[in-house]
């Protein structure tokens, strides 16, 4: 297996030491107590790749229900990213780039990252090549996720594959309001999937896939000051890759195995476990630590503070890849493991 298509199939299966320090959990910023989130859902599922056989949707992104991103890499370059207007799901339209992460800030920004060290920007009308920044001794580039605090504050986290030996190394890029510059060396064999920092934390968290020969493929946690990274513990779990970092309400939470973590001014604690439920996935989406959504060996599961109750459900052997909560939206990219076929879930609060 090459070195592209291994960064493809970590993406797609993933489905230094911090105190774990004791504190009251359900204290949040600005004293911000949370309900339980609603259930009243209705729900459509949209194909995605049944023109593009060859097309592997995996990120997702919107800012208003009638204007949602979809981007999948390899096959036709014709439909590696799509539209959803609230009805259908249409290409874009034809570029030269195989995207592997969207992110924005507006219907009139919005970021794509390819596997050519490029970045394209959407402003509201088009979709262009806003730069390029080929690394050394490097083919190709597979960014795992872009993400900031703002437009003048934006993060791209992946990996490179070196052209001769190669070997996967780790890259982070930075956009400052102008440019995008490479902000650490292509030295750690870590493929990077995800950045996040929440309101209170000082420093931001890193998750990556890290490779090496001959030694068991692992996730870990990391912390980033914006120049260095460093390893972190996060609990414990048995399974290596079922680990996720994600925000809700500005906070950042942890999933390790079976149990979630929940960071406040940097320090982690133990938040809640989905031991003995049908939880299977270990990415959530959603607005509040009461009302998220995560993948239940039946579909679509949504956690109110008290238990997993399944939403949606779905018949198949499936994996959800990515989801996008707005406020009275949420979306759902998968896949179904035999047959390759993608899939957009749309969910409705009544």
């Amino acid at each position: 297996m090459n070195s592209k298509n291994m960064i493809q199939l970590i993406s797609i299966s993933l489905i230094a030491f911090i105190t774990i320090t004791c504190y009251d959990s359900s204290v949040n910023p600005q004293g911000k107590v949370y309900t339980p989130g609603p259930r009243n859902y209705t729900w459509k599922i949209y194909s995605l790749n049944e023109n593009a056989p060859f097309n592997h949707y995996t990120k997702i992104w919107g800012s208003e229900p009638n204007n949602i991103w979809i981007v999948g890499s390899a096959g036709d370059f014709d439909k590696t990213i799509l539209r959803f207007n609230g009805q259908n799901v249409t290409p874009y339209g034809s570029l030269s780039i195989n995207p592997t992460a969207v992110y924005g800030f507006s219907n009139n920004d919005v970021w794509f990252a390819g596997q050519n060290f490029d970045m394209w920007r959407y402003n509201g009308s088009t979709i262009s090549k806003f730069s390029t920044h080929q690394i050394d001794s490097f083919a190709v580039s597979f960014f795992g996720d872009i993400w900031g605090t703002d437009d003048y504050n934006v993060f791209a986290v992946g990996s490179a594959t070196h052209k001769y030996s190669g070997a996967i190394r780790s890259i982070i890029m930075h956009f400052d309001g102008s440019n995008w510059t490479h902000i650490i060396e292509p030295e750690s064999p870590i493929h990077f999937v995800n950045i996040r920092r929440g309101i209170t934390d000082p420093k931001f968290f890193l998750m990556g896939y890290k490779i090496q020969p001959n030694i068991l493929d692992s996730t870990f946690f990391y912390e980033f000051d914006g120049k260095n990274f460093k390893s972190i513990d996060v609990g414990f779990s048995t399974n290596p890759i079922a680990k996720s970092i994600s925000l809700l309400d500005g906070i950042t939470y942890f999933i390790n195995g079976k149990e979630m973590y929940k960071s406040i001014n940097g320090l982690i604690n133990h938040y809640t476990s989905f031991q003995n439920s049908n939880v299977t996935g270990v990415k959530i989406w959603g607005r509040t630590e009461k009302d998220f959504f995560i993948q239940t060996q039946d579909g679509i599961g949504h956690y109110n503070g008290t238990d997993v109750l399944n939403l949606y459900d779905i018949i198949g052997d499936f994996g959800i890849l990515d989801g996008l909560v707005l406020e009275n939206d949420v979306y759902f990219v998968g896949f179904f493991r035999d047959t390759l076929k993608y899939f957009l879930i749309h969910g409705i609060l009544q």
